[in-house]
């Protein structure tokens, strides 16, 4: 399985209009790439579901746990 991602909570409503219009639930979070450790940040639609992705930093899979 993936390896849990610890990220910080941004923004409780997301920064981003087009987000909040897609899903009034988005928030913004930061983490750092599990490779080079490079300060990213990413709209997650659906806090209320787990969501992995890949990267673009260094091609690497990300997975965020969600909010309980």
């Amino acid at each position: 399985g993936f390896i849990m991602t610890e990220y910080t909570v941004l923004n409780e409503v997301s920064a981003r209009h087009h987000a909040v219009m897609t899903s009034k639930h988005a928030i913004d979070i930061q983490y750092n790439c599990p490779k080079c450790n490079e300060d990213r940040v990413f709209t997650w639609l659906f806090p209320d579901q787990n969501t992995s992705y890949v990267d673009e930093c260094c091609n690497v899979a990300v997975h965020f746990e969600a909010l309980p």
